[in-house]
């Protein structure tokens, strides 16, 4: 799968797994993280937490995240 979306410039690697990346995007503050339009391939939605999606990239072996598009506008 590949998804064009405005990613976080926040991510933590894979092995720390998805119960941490559901932590880290309930704990972190994101009208302080810097974002840009990234498509990345070999991606997989995991879920979403308190208005921020978190991917999972096979090819970089990390959590991404993302605004959903009611919270980033």
């Amino acid at each position: 799968m590949r998804i064009t979306e405005e990613f976080f410039e926040a991510t933590i690697p894979g092995f720390q797994g998805i119960e941490q990346a559901i932590d880290y995007a309930k704990s972190l503050d994101w009208t302080e993280v810097d974002y840009n339009e990234q498509t990345i391939a070999n991606i997989q939605y995991e879920d979403t937490v308190n208005g921020i999606d978190i991917y999972y990239c096979f090819g970089t072996d990390e959590y991404l995240f993302a605004s959903d598009t009611t919270w980033i506008h």
